[in-house]
This record gives C-alpha cells, structure tokens and sequence, in this order.
C-alpha cells in the first residue's frame, strides 16, 4: 500500500512541475513579446511558485528513491528478480531524473529572489 501512494507522488509531482514550467514558459513569451517588462504580480507569482515546486520535487524524488530501497529489500531469488530489478533501474533513474529537476528548481529559485527587488519596484 505505501508503495503505491509513493508510485503515486512521484508522478504527480513530475506532472505538476512539468505544468509549472509550461504555465511559466508561456506566460514569459507573451511578456516578452508584448515587450512590457516583467511586472511585480508575475515576479511574485515566479518567486512563490519557484519555492513551491522546488519542495514539491525534492520529496517526490525522496519518495521515489525510498520506493527503490523498498523493493531492493523486498526482492526474492526467483525468475520475477530480473524483471524486479529492471523496475527498480528504471524507478531509479526516474527518481534520479526528479531529484535533478528539484536542483535546477532550486538554482531557479536562488535567481529569481536575487531579481525579485529590481522587478518589483519598477
């Protein structure tokens, strides 16, 4: 049962960032080519959103690699053990995957709390 809801988070924390990212990546295009700057609502909006998402990916990617060490002790020595593990590479590498996005997350959020003074008071 634990390891279906931390199956479950995983994914729904690779799909909420994905939207994050999708919502912000068209919501900076149409900034840009309108050509205003980036005002303060949308600045907050990065900031505030940023921190969020960065937590959001960081504990899915806890949950997804302590959904791996559960398997890995779960393992029996059988013919399901090759398919068992090729499960746990790819979850692995999911996890792995997850934990580097909440890296970039966090660079992310370094450098939009270093811009947020200049955007919000223009």
């Amino acid at each position: 049962m634990s390891n279906d809801i931390s199956e479950d988070y995983m994914i729904a924390a690779d799909v909420i960032g994905i939207a994050y990212t999708s919502l912000l990546i068209v919501l900076i295009f149409f900034h840009v080519k309108s050509g205003s700057p980036i005002d303060g609502g949308l600045a907050y909006f990065e900031f505030y959103g940023d921190k969020i998402i960065l937590f959001l990916l960081a504990t899915g990617a806890a949950a997804g690699l302590g959904l791996t060490v559960e398997y890995n002790r779960l393992k029996d020595n059988d013919e399901t053990t090759q398919k068992m593990q090729n499960f746990i590479n790819i979850a692995n590498a999911s996890a792995s995957v997850l934990l580097l996005g909440s890296i970039s997350s966090a660079i992310s959020s370094i450098i939009s709390s270093l811009n947020l003074p200049k955007r919000s008071s223009s």
